[in-house]
């Protein structure tokens, strides 16, 4: 498929469901979406449009979308203490 200039590529994302993936792996691609599109933060609603993995895997795999942050090095946005 050949594309003229000023023709729009549409990137898609391609989620890798089934595949393991490396804790390092998610991370990086955290800390990657919060650099290039929140300024450095990011909300799982960013993560989900953005990332390469969908934001349930960090959730899951770090037991909460907090402590992925945490584990990625970013800061929460919002931090309840209750």
């Amino acid at each position: 498929m050949s594309h003229r200039p000023g023709d729009r590529q549409r990137f898609q994302l391609q989620h890798t469901a089934g595949v393991a993936v490396p804790d390092a792996a998610v991370l990086e691609d955290m800390r990657r979406v919060a650099s290039e599109f929140g300024g450095g933060l990011l909300s799982s609603r960013l993560y989900q449009s953005h990332g390469q993995y969908s934001h349930t895997t960090a959730r899951r795999r770090f037991g909460s979308w907090n402590n992925a942050l945490q584990a990625a090095g970013l800061s929460l946005r919002n931090e309840l203490d209750i």
